[in-house]
């Protein structure tokens, strides 16, 4: 019953705290770079797909450091 209702409350952004700490981190960006939403938004699906940047279910941001 939980992972319907889990199913039922995420969009294609995910659950509630996710989005929330997703939106967080794009308006910092956008307001340091001062780029666009759709260019910050891009920026982090690549850091997504790199395995650089996740947005856990429970909320928060997790950063991987990538040793040189």
């Amino acid at each position: 019953m939980f992972k319907e209702k889990e199913h039922l409350l995420m969009n294609k952004k995910g659950l509630p705290k996710q989005r929330q700490s997703r939106n967080m981190v794009i308006m910092e960006c956008m307001e340091l770079t001062g780029w666009s939403r759709a260019k910050v938004v891009a920026s982090l699906k690549e850091l997504e797909a790199a395995n650089l940047i996740k947005f856990p279910t429970a909320g928060g941001v997790m950063l991987r450091e990538e040793a040189l």
